[in-house]
């Protein structure tokens, strides 16, 4: 009798559990429904803005710098237009997060997937944000530490640091060799670690990189490796490291690539030779995109991304994207997701098999047109006169083009 009695009460009991679990479980769902339906918007990927930005310049003084030497100057202006300050992108991001912007990838937009011929198809996705919060990707050109920076004020090279994140190092005016966050990666990652908020779920900005001085500062290039068609800055280089192991280069820029990765950045090809794509026939398009996937790809691990340099792009805006031949050419190489430039708040064509995005530089020119050149073409982003670095200089003519 105890017994029965006992099965009775074990039978309440649990009936009493499963009702409570099956109650918890409905009101978790209706808060995720309200919070879907009254706290997240869903956001058009045709309304995301794209900035970008080259290596920061640390030293000012030195990077805006004028002397004796008639190359160091003719150098100059290009410094003062197209590089951003430590100064500057720290400010930047900190308006960019006050105004409510959120980080997001460029796979955050669209969605790629492959059919049984192998042949990628590109899709549109919504992007859920909180209400008041405007979604924007980021990407960097040029990490590859030219010989053109030396002495400019800029990092020299990306590491791996002890924490196994990547960071700088950095030639002080002294010589001293610094390592530390002197660029935008771990900057960015700083301010992430600060304000997790300002990433949709982890993303972090895409590094379209060149391949004719290497990347990442590490000399991968095959001319270093053959002693051939090397220009007076690689000669020089070579002249100054008899003992240049190019195996031991390439296995250290495969290592800072395996970390960049791992911290949630993305790779884009940005031409081999800082090309013109554009104006350049497509025999150039063709030699410049093998040495690329050749000398480049097998060291990042390849992309689908090509940010495009100088500005340019395939056809105008009005054109048939997918219909040209270096598109066609490009696409069969494997890349799906195209950059341009283009100073429009927005800039977004998306086909069965592309996306194209036009990118917003905030850049010394950007920043000097927007307070002294009566084209403030970033106001909905940041506020150009708090953002100017004090020891920029501003004197007009090196902000010409």
């Amino acid at each position: 009798m105890q017994m029965k009695m006992n099965k009775q009460a074990n039978k309440r009991r649990n009936a009493v559990i499963l009702k409570t679990v099956l109650l918890a479980a409905l009101i978790v769902f209706a808060v995720a429904v309200w919070l879907v339906k009254f706290h997240f918007v869903a956001r058009s990927p045709y309304r995301v803005t794209h900035v970008f930005f080259h290596s920061l310049v640390v030293d000012p003084a030195r990077g805006f710098s004028m002397t004796d030497d008639e190359t160091w100057n003719e150098a100059t202006p290009g410094f003062c237009q197209w590089m951003t300050t430590v100064h500057e992108f720290d400010q930047i991001l900190q308006q960019l997060y006050d105004r409510g912007y959120v980080l997001v990838s460029l796979y955050d937009i669209v969605r790629i997937t492959k059919d049984e011929n192998g042949v990628a198809h590109v899709a549109p996705k919504k992007i859920y944000l909180p209400r008041g919060k405007t979604p924007f990707v980021l990407s960097i050109d040029d990490l590859s530490y030219y010989h053109s920076y030396d002495g400019r004020g800029c990092a020299t090279r990306m590491i791996v640091g002890e924490d196994g994140k990547p960071t700088c190092e950095y030639v002080d005016a002294s010589g001293q060799t610094l390592i530390g966050p002197y660029d935008c990666i771990p900057r960015l990652d700083a301010f992430l670690e600060k304000h997790p908020d300002f990433s949709y779920k982890g993303a972090k900005g895409t590094i379209a990189l060149t391949g004719y001085n290497g990347i990442f500062g590490y000399r991968t290039d095959f001319c270093y490796r053959d002693h051939v068609n090397l220009d007076e800055d690689q000669q020089a280089f070579l002249d100054a490291n008899p003992d240049f192991d190019w195996n031991a280069e390439c296995e250290a820029a495969r290592t800072v690539a395996q970390a960049i990765l791992d911290d949630g950045w993305t790779f884009a090809s940005h031409t081999w030779g800082h090309i013109r794509i554009g104006d350049a026939g497509i025999e150039w398009v063709r030699t410049d995109t093998q040495k690329w996937l050749e000398q480049v790809a097998p060291l990042i691990g390849g992309t689908d991304i090509i940010i495009f340099a100088h500005g340019q792009d395939l056809a105008s805006w009005d054109e048939d994207y997918a219909s040209t031949e270096k598109f066609q050419y490009l696409k069969s190489q494997g890349f799906s997701i195209y950059c341009n430039v283009d100073s429009s708040k927005y800039f977004v064509q998306i086909g069965d098999d592309f996306l194209r995005m036009g990118r917003r530089n905030l850049d010394g020119y950007r920043l000097y047109k927007a307070i002294y050149g009566g084209e403030d073409l970033v106001s909905d982003l940041i506020d150009a006169a708090t953002v100017f670095d004090p020891q920029r200089p501003k004197d007009p003519i090196l902000y010409q083009r």
